[in-house]
């Protein structure tokens, strides 16, 4: 090399070393992830209730610091700071959202080398051969579901896979005493970052501030407003059926050097645009506003501040009163009733009138409470049912959104003597059995879901034995069919597969032929008599499960659970294996069972 070239290259590597300087000087270790105080729920699941006459769903949140009246009524909730990064140019340095095909669920991740959320389809690759691309899929498929191939996830405009996490310096152990000003809403704060800055590096919010102090960053409030509240990483918050196309990510960020997590419950549409875009640094314009916010000011003098506030709504609970000489007056709320007023907005011709921060209002109601009687705000009003114990409990309680009802008409039955509606039409099964089919309902399929015959809603579609199943997923078919009498039950009811169904409230009339046998032989005539099976009570429903040996070697596993069992359809004979992909695993007590990263073939 050259001595003009050596000094050539002595200057770049000088001026690379400066800017790494410049970078390392704001970079901040992981300390591991925020742990929440107690045991946190592993599942969330959508709460049913009702907003303007139409049925909907909610996600309970838990408490939310408020701001309050003279009287000490709830009066606004405090919209702390959530910062998101931009390179200089103004590109966003989070990542997009990622919805995984498996579960449903949405995820917008951070950091370096970013993989795909979904395992990657080598068919699905443009000019791929049919006969290699199925070889290679099919081979992906031994493997289990976690370690299968995924690409890095590039974003396009700055062909990188690394990520910056936002940063907050707010969460829920904030909640309570003098700093208790945690509710989950968050204004976006633009942090324009030099050419310099390797993505992720800060971690907290002091290294930020002197990064902004230094000139090398700036700094941008933009008065548009995030509803995140934090889950704990063991929770999962499953997916409901009101609303299914409006992404919302379990999103990871940054609190205090430690990983944290929130629930993207109202404000996709304030980051993004509805093709999955997200929005440069400089667009207030296009931020939807999703909920009511406000700008008030609070103290005064030098104490005197500016605050964003999210209005405090009301959540009616129709609530049973009673009381007796031990344990005094009990409020006990009637389930899946929660009403509230207003709905998030989708676009900027939408109204006003939505908040996910709720006071809770106990409605009492007496004698026969149908379940859908207050099915609006208005109504509650109309009938006088105003009277209530009014706690100072207030939640972030964000409208998921109001599910759309079939529209086919309905069907008439008569089931244990009395008279039930179903909603679809007139059919029958292969064996020439009348039954209610609820399929094609053209305003559930608009919405990729199938038409729920009980409920007369569009719910998630139903799916056969060894299907993925869950909420807002797909729900197992508990229609009798060729293989079982009793339908299919969901196991684990959040995510899980489809396993045989059984009437758990039938006697077993084999019980007998079990004395002195291990649980592994034992018969049971709700369960097709099939040696290992043994009928549960599961979800107001049964289960037919195979007990198992854990002792038993690995090699002699997928012998264990095997169980081969006939049955006739479209008059003729067929043959399946029952326990196929299925492992001997410990739930309390030892079963076969589908472990979660199984994937059916078909």
């Amino acid at each position: 090399m050259s001595q003009r070239l050596l000094s050539i290259w002595a200057l770049l590597t000088a001026v690379g070393a400066v800017g790494t300087a410049c970078s390392s000087d704001y970079h901040d270790e992981s300390f591991g992830v925020l742990e929440f105080r107690g045991t946190p729920p592993t599942q969330l699941l959508p709460e049913d209730g009702f907003e303007g006459g139409g049925r909907a769903q909610y996600y309970n949140f838990g408490d939310a610091a408020n701001l309050k009246n003279a009287f000490g009524e709830p009066l606004s909730a405090r919209v702390n700071a959530m910062y998101f990064f931009f390179t200089p140019d103004g590109k966003p340095l989070l990542a997009p959202v990622m919805r995984e095909s498996r579960t449903r669920q949405d995820f917008l991740v951070g950091g370096s080398d970013v993989l795909q959320m979904n395992p990657k389809d080598f068919c699905a690759v443009v000019g791929a051969n049919p006969v290699d691309c199925k070889a290679l899929n099919d081979r992906q498929l031994d493997r289990p579901y976690s370690i299968r191939y995924r690409e890095l996830l590039i974003d396009a405009a700055r062909g990188s896979a690394t990520y910056q996490r936002p940063i907050v310096d707010v969460s829920p152990t904030d909640l309570t005493g003098i700093r208790g000003i945690y509710s989950g809403v968050w204004e976006i704060v633009e942090i324009t970052v030099p050419s310099s800055y390797e993505p992720d590096a800060i971690k907290h919010r002091t290294t930020l501030k002197k990064a902004v102090e230094s000139g090398d960053f700036k700094e941008r409030r933009t008065g548009k407003v995030v509803n995140c509240p934090f889950i704990d990483e063991r929770t999962e918050v499953s997916q409901g059926v009101a609303d299914a196309a409006t992404p919302r990510p379990r999103m990871e960020v940054w609190y205090r050097n430690k990983l944290a997590f929130c629930y993207l419950a109202d404000g996709w549409l304030t980051l993004g645009d509805n093709a999955l875009g997200r929005y440069p640094a400089n667009s207030d314009s296009l931020r939807l506003d999703t909920f009511d916010v406000s700008r008030v000011t609070s103290g005064e003098g030098v104490a005197q501040e500016n605050l964003l506030v999210v209005p405090v709504g009301k959540a009616f609970v129709p609530t049973r009163v009673s009381f007796d000489e031990v344990n005094g007056v009990s409020r006990i709320p009637v389930g899946g009733q929660i009403v509230t007023e207003g709905r998030p907005r989708k676009s900027k011709m939408d109204p006003p009138g939505y908040t996910p921060i709720r006071w809770f209002w106990n409605i009492r109601v007496e004698g026969e409470y149908r379940a859908d009687s207050f099915d609006s705000v208005a109504k509650l009003d109309q009938e006088g049912q105003t009277r209530a114990q009014s706690p100072t409990t207030v939640r972030n309680l964000p409208l998921r959104g109001v599910q759309t009802a079939c529209s086919l008409g309905k069907v008439l039955r008569t089931i244990n003597g009395r008279n039930v509606e179903f909603c679809g039409r007139d059919a029958q099964d292969e064996s020439g059995n009348p039954i209610v089919d609820a399929s094609g309902d053209p305003a559930c399929t608009a919405t990729g879901l199938q038409c729920n015959k009980n409920t007369c809603f569009c719910d998630s579609p139903p799916v056969k034995f060894g299907q993925r199943c869950g909420e807002g997923l797909a729900r197992c078919d508990e229609d009798k069919d060729a293989l079982s009498d009793n339908g299919y039950t969901c196991f684990p009811s959040n995510v899980g597969f489809c396993y045989l169904g059984c009437n758990a409230f039938k006697n077993n009339n084999l019980e007998k032929q079990n004395r002195g046998r291990e649980p592994k032989d034992f018969v049971d005539s709700r369960c097709k008599e099939l040696r290992g099976y043994r009928c549960f009570p599961y979800q107001n429903r049964g289960i037919c499960l195979r007990f198992c040996d854990e002792n038993v070697l690995d090699t002699e596993t997928m012998k264990q659970c095997q169980s081969v069992t006939n049955f006739q359809q479209a008059g003729m004979t067929r043959t399946v294996d029952l326990g196929q992909g299925q492992q001997c695993q410990n739930v309390g007590f030892q079963i076969c069972s589908w472990p979660d990263d199984y994937s059916p073939r078909n």
